[in-house]
């Protein structure tokens, strides 16, 4: 898929994960580790009506709660931002898909990365294309609240009029209706959700300096357990991360989205990927 690179694309077969006694003793000390993830961010990872963690995400936390005995608790449904609050407060352990920012940097420390994913601009059909952020100073620009192109736009971009909202269909809905005027996000989410609704009146309008990997972010005093899930990550094949691909992003082109933007995306992300 062009959306969405995996990584570990260097490992050519299966690897036995082991664990040094002192990490051995380290899962046996904690029996119960709390996950905080992201309930509406579809296909990357949701949870279901009956509470159910799925998604890319989750099928990658099942290969290594299977591969390291870890006894790894799914997250309840709560809104992105109270996911980073209560991970700040230790009440959540692990975020189970999330970017390296400086902010997220002072509780938590990341895992190596294990996906990768690009932040472009969501427009309505007859908007002008986009050649520059800065062209987006004086309209209203939805973007998930705590996202972490959302810290990263405040940062770089403190001239837009940002319009959070709580989650990529709210934000859409709100591009449609008029109430923004551009939607800043993941590739992958924005187009998962378009589709489901059969949305043809977005299209994407351009790129952004943004291009996420996504990795496990591990409460700043378990660095035992950055380790751990390094080595779990390390074990993921190739024929894993086709697995896991083939599942969730088996998608249909709407004919509103710009085909020329998509592979020239799906290009640069490569390159970055084989470097």
């Amino acid at each position: 898929c062009g959306f969405c690179v995996l990584s570990g694309w260097a490992t050519s077969f299966a690897q036995a994960v082991v664990l040094t006694p002192e990490e051995k003793q380290w899962v046996e000390a904690h029996p119960a580790i709390q996950l905080g993830s992201d309930a509406y961010c579809e296909p990357l990872e949701f949870i279901d009506e009956m509470g159910v963690h799925k998604g890319m995400t989750a099928d990658y936390v099942a290969l290594l709660k299977e591969r390291l005995n870890l006894n790894l608790v799914s997250s309840p449904v709560l809104p992105w931002r109270v996911v980073l609050e209560k991970a700040q407060s230790r009440d959540l352990d692990v975020l189970t898909c999330a970017a390296s920012t400086p902010q997220r940097e002072q509780y938590l420390k990341f895992t190596k990365p294990y996906l990768n994913c690009p932040i472009v601009v969501f427009a309505r059909w007859d908007a002008t294309p986009l050649t520059d952020l800065n062209n987006l100073m004086d309209v209203p620009v939805g973007v998930v609240n705590g996202y972490a192109h959302h810290e990263l736009l405040e940062r770089d971009f403190p001239q837009l009029n940002l319009q959070p909202v709580g989650s990529v269909q709210e934000g859409l809905e709100k591009l449609i209706a008029g109430e923004i005027d551009a939607y800043v996000g993941f590739l992958i989410v924005a187009d998962h959700v378009i589709r489901q609704n059969k949305w043809h009146n977005i299209k994407i309008a351009g790129g952004t300096p943004y291009s996420f990997s996504l990795r496990m972010g591990v409460r700043s005093d378990w660095p035992e357990l950055v380790d751990i899930l390094n080595k779990g990550i390390d074990s993921v094949t190739p024929e894993d991360h086709a697995r896991i691909s083939k599942t969730w992003l088996t998608v249909e082109y709407e004919e509103g989205l710009s085909s020329e933007v998509i592979w020239m995306i799906f290009l640069w992300i490569l390159g970055i990927g084989i470097l």
